[in-house]
């Protein structure tokens, strides 16, 4: 598995995501693709905790041999928050934008620190208590 934060391709061709032979990849943020969105063969599996975007008339989703649209998604959804792409062996989940995602596995939101660091964060609570002591950390710090 791979995690990534955002992910973008500005080339003439391609994918800025790409996962074939049963692979997984989480990307926290964003995904941004010049002439496609995201690529799926083989039993691979990506979650997109973001927006999926690319020009209209561009390919949104490559499932097996099947191009999906934005509005080609699987109901029902099979990761709660998220809208499904797939061709029954390879599977795309993308953030649902009316719902905000989350309440699935990968659900919660997520930071990062420094460009290195992701850590899940499943409720406000622990957002508040994590925020609280980073602030005290860099504040000891100086």
């Amino acid at each position: 598995m791979a995690e990534v934060t955002n992910a973008s391709y500005t080339g003439p061709d391609g994918e800025p995501v790409v996962v074939q032979n049963g692979g997984e990849l989480i990307v926290y943020g964003n995904v941004t693709g010049s002439v496609g969105g995201a690529s799926v063969s083989s039993g691979g599996k990506i979650t997109i905790h973001g927006a999926l975007t690319v020009p209209e008339g561009q390919t949104y989703i490559y499932a097996g041999p099947t191009y999906k649209t934005a509005a080609d998604y699987t109901t029902p959804t099979t990761k709660t928050g998220y809208l499904t792409y797939t061709d029954g062996t390879s599977t795309v989940w993308v953030k649902d934008p009316a719902t905000g995602g989350g309440g699935g596995d990968d659900s919660g939101d997520y930071f990062v620190l420094w460009g290195k660091t992701t850590t899940y964060l499943k409720s406000d609570f622990w957002n508040w208590i994590l925020l609280i002591f980073l602030f005290g950390w860099i504040w000891m710090a100086v």
